[in-house]
């Protein structure tokens, strides 16, 4: 369709090696990187220096974090690493294996992110306002983000 696929998509499913790793800096790429191990997380690479920007400020705070797709659980160990033990986090999922993550670096709950009853429920799970981050999007059915149903908003 294209041509010619972008750099960014090429690399998404290889392996991890130092050429990539050099080409990136900072604490999340290093999470990422040299860390990555067990439940591996799957990135674009490009959104590692977004992700330090983004929620690197937060690093040992006290915040909730949602995340939506849990996959394997491995973003959810880097958040846990990078954020720390005083975090509140969770992964949402449909599909019913990641339910044997749950409790392992974050609590794990099944259910659709295009369901705001779901979402609300899982929100004040975690006590409230959240920091929710997903970076690569998701259409719902809906054409409106998901968040933006949850009521009140977050």
């Amino acid at each position: 369709m294209f041509g010619k696929e972008p750099p960014f998509l090429a690399s998404f499913g290889k392996p991890l090696d130092s050429t990539m790793a050099a080409q990136y800096q900072g604490k999340i790429a290093d999470l990422f990187f040299f860390t990555n191990k067990g439940n591996v997380a799957h990135k674009w690479l490009h959104y590692l220096p977004i992700y330090d920007q983004v929620i690197g400020p937060y690093a040992g705070s006290k915040v909730r974090m949602l995340e939506m797709g849990v996959n394997t659980g491995g973003s959810l160990d880097i958040w846990r690493k990078l954020l720390g033990l005083d975090a509140v986090i969770f992964g949402i999922d449909i599909d019913t294996k990641c339910a044997s993550l749950n409790g392992q670096s974050g609590e794990v709950r099944i259910g659709s992110q295009d369901d705001p009853t779901f979402l609300q429920s899982v929100v004040r799970e975690m006590g409230g306002s959240i920091l929710s981050w997903t970076m690569v999007p998701i259409l719902p059915r809906t054409s409106e983000p998901a968040l933006t149903r949850c009521s009140p908003p977050f």
